[in-house]
């Protein structure tokens, strides 16, 4: 990819334990889930004793996929966020330089575990079923934003990911604003990814360069399609900015800063896999591309090639290749 001086792209927000657990058939995933809702009212009724034919740790996190993703792409990348100080920070610290990527401003807290995610992986058909532990690890603030080294012309690029601190994000990106006006210097771009259905998240629409919408979010808002979607949530775009909305097994469909709406069909894998951290790493080849001055449309077809590749394997071993493939 592109690379101009020692530009960087900085990624905020979160960063997680993803245990994931794979299952060799269908029944015993939904046996499962069967016992999981079961277990929510009359746990100790129920005993149930499954197996798996693999098991892994992998750092996880909307933000820290993308992260990921951008540093397989070939792009100097930072990570910006909030680690612990419990048993799994090793973990992260040696993933993290693993892969290359900067996190030198990142925020430790101290005696809280880190937030992790237990997937169980359907080897049969690459479903999956996620339980969620936050451990109230706080959020980001402003004050953690502005330490970084803005003025010294580092940053080319400045992804969010769409937390429930909207108000804080929203104002994160508003500084960046302030940064860009005050700055004889080249500009930073500013994106943001809304990915869940949570009301507050509207406000971030306004706020950025770039928008990237999911297709649950879009389909929350009563949305049938992709085109459909992009075409009514860009008037909450700001003027001259991109909406971007992938639609799985669709493709992807983006508005042009004219107005104009661009799509591109998925690119799905010979057999499908996992599709853990598709979507992050459909935003993370979407903004290399954005950011290397390609088109809107050569970018979410570069975006669902790259996805769709990551569908076709287990974890990102491999991904280094495929990309290359790609891009050749």
């Amino acid at each position: 990819m592109c690379h101009n001086g020692h530009e960087r792209t900085l990624v905020s927000q979160h960063v997680i334990i993803d245990h994931i657990n794979h299952g060799g058939e269908l029944d015993k995933v939904t046996a499962v889930k069967q016992m999981l809702l079961a277990a929510a009212t009359a746990w100790n009724k129920y005993q149930m004793y499954l197996g798996c034919v693999d098991i892994l740790w992998q750092r996880g996190g909307n933000a820290s996929n993308s992260s990921t993703a951008l540093a397989l792409i070939g792009e100097e990348i930072e990570f910006l966020g909030v680690i612990t100080d419990s048993m799994e920070q090793r973990f992260l610290d040696e993933d993290l330089k693993n892969y290359g990527i900067i996190y030198e401003h990142c925020v430790i807290h101290l005696g809280i575990r880190t937030p992790t995610a237990t997937i169980i992986s359907n080897t049969y058909n690459a479903s999956r079923t996620i339980l969620s532990c936050q451990r109230n690890l706080p959020e980001l603030t402003l004050d953690d934003f502005k330490k970084l080294p803005f003025h010294s012309n580092l940053y080319k690029w400045v992804h969010f990911e769409g937390r429930p601190d909207a108000d804080v994000i929203k104002a994160m990106l508003q500084y960046i604003d302030e940064l860009n006006n005050n700055s004889d210097n080249g500009k930073m771009t500013t994106s943001v990814e809304i990915e869940k259905r949570r009301d507050n998240l509207s406000c971030l629409f306004d706020a950025a360069d770039v928008v990237f919408v999911s297709k649950d979010y879009a389909q929350g808002l009563g949305y049938q399609s992709m085109e459909q979607a992009v075409e009514q949530m860009f008037t909450r775009c700001r003027r001259g900015a991109i909406l971007v909305c992938p639609w799985g097994e669709c493709g992807a469909a983006a508005v042009s800063p004219d107005g104009s709406v661009v799509t591109s069909p998925a690119y799905p894998p010979l057999r499908l896999v996992d599709t853990l951290a598709a979507g992050d790493t459909f935003i993370a080849a979407t903004l290399s591309a954005l950011s290397c001055g390609r088109s809107v449309q050569k970018a979410i077809i570069f975006g669902c090639q790259v996805a769709g590749a990551k569908c076709g394997m287990r974890g990102w071993s491999g991904m280094a290749e495929q990309i290359k493939k790609i891009v050749n």
